[in-house]
């Protein structure tokens, strides 16, 4: 593989580890926080939790981002060699 492309992969491994971060940042935040929804104006009962659904998106961007391998990136160049 060339200098150009590993630092590039470098720099992509970098930023989702920033992301990552972010979003472990954000998950802290909601799932200490109370519950946000929207919620039936005729008997109050919730129907969607608006902090669950986006505590779950944000967990499955932390399991994407830890899946992701240089295939994934580039999945003509997985072995190294040029595109």
């Amino acid at each position: 593989m060339n200098t150009a492309a590993t630092t590039r992969i470098d720099e992509i491994a970098a930023d989702l580890r920033s992301i990552k971060v972010i979003l472990g940042f954000a998950l802290v935040m909601l799932e200490s926080s109370e519950n946000y929804g929207v919620t039936d104006s005729q008997d109050g009962e919730m129907l969607c939790d608006v902090g669950q659904v986006l505590t779950d998106s944000i967990r499955r961007l932390g399991m994407y981002s830890e899946e992701l391998t240089w295939g994934e990136v580039n999945p003509k160049n997985s072995e190294g060699g040029a595109a």
